[in-house]
Formats: structure tokens, sequence, C-alpha cells
């Protein structure tokens, strides 16, 4: 994604048997072995700079459901034993498009402005006050002496003042 926030961001099918489990705590995957080419599933997943990451995994018949509640045609399909929508003639993709973009919808940063920059910082600066010059943590300065981190060592860009257009 062009907010330049994200190191891994990728969606897939997922096969028969390549899910053992989800962590109930974590949320994260357990994998497993293919053990047929039967597709159950669809998963992505994103990865940011500073390490936040996530997953999501729909079945085929969550995705199906979802195509069917948001996409007339593809109902108009179903009813109708046609095959005219593009959900109809390329499942697939639209399977990916849709478990990716409700990943990104959830948790993902899809700004490409400062807004997305500055959740970056937000949440790599856990417990900082960000000051116009950069971070400070209040509650950790020795003597009184104000030491302000600047934002490009956290996200690895320049913070615009906003007086640039």
């Amino acid at each position: 994604m062009r907010s330049g926030l994200y190191s891994t961001l990728n969606s897939g099918a997922v096969y028969e048997g390549q899910i053992k489990d989800v962590d109930f705590i974590t949320g994260e995957i357990i994998r497993g072995e293919k053990l047929s080419d039967k597709i159950v599933g669809y998963v992505s997943y994103m990865e940011l700079l500073n390490g936040f990451r996530k997953s999501l995994y729909m079945t085929v018949e969550e995705i199906q459901a979802h195509a069917q509640k948001y996409s007339q045609s593809y109902a108009y399909d179903l009813k109708s034993g046609k095959k005219s929508s593009v959900w109809s003639t390329n499942f697939d993709a639209m399977a990916k498009k849709t478990v990716l973009k409700r990943l990104l919808s959830g948790f993902g940063i899809m700004s490409i402005d400062q807004k997305g920059a500055d959740l970056a910082t937000a949440l790599q600066a856990d417990q900082a006050v960000v000051t116009e010059n950069g971070l400070r943590y209040v509650d950790n300065e020795p003597d009184g002496e104000e030491k302000v981190i600047p934002f490009s060592e956290f996200i690895g860009v320049e913070r615009n003042s906003g007086d640039e257009k």
C-alpha cells in the first residue's frame, strides 16, 4: 500500500488441512499440512513496519454469505442459475480481495496522508506525549531534563508540519 507503513501484505486460498487451528487468545493461525486441492477458505495477512501484525481467515461459506449479502448480481446469479457476475466468473479473486479488504478496514492503515503516519507513531509511542518536534516520555526524564525523540526515529520519515502543500 502507498502509506509506506507495511512490510508485508498478502491474501490467498487455504486448502484442506493447511489450517489446523486458530489460537483463541492471540488469533494466530496454527498451520497444518495440505491434505487435498479442495479450497476451504481464504486468509489475509498484514505486518506493519512497527511490528504490528494481524491475519484474518474466512471459510468459503463465510465468503459466499458475504458475496450473497453485498452483491446483488451474485445473489441474482444464484437464484437464476446464471454466471454473469464477477463473483460467479472469478470467485477466487473476489474472495482474496474480500478477505484482504476486511482485514485492512478493521486493522490496517489505509491513508497515504499524515494521519496514517500519526497512527503508526501513536502505536509505537505508547505512554509518550506527542509534541510538535517529536515524542516526549515525561515520566522518564532524569533531573527534569526534557528529552524529545524525533518522529523519524519511530517511523523512518520526517513528520510534515502541515505548512507545506
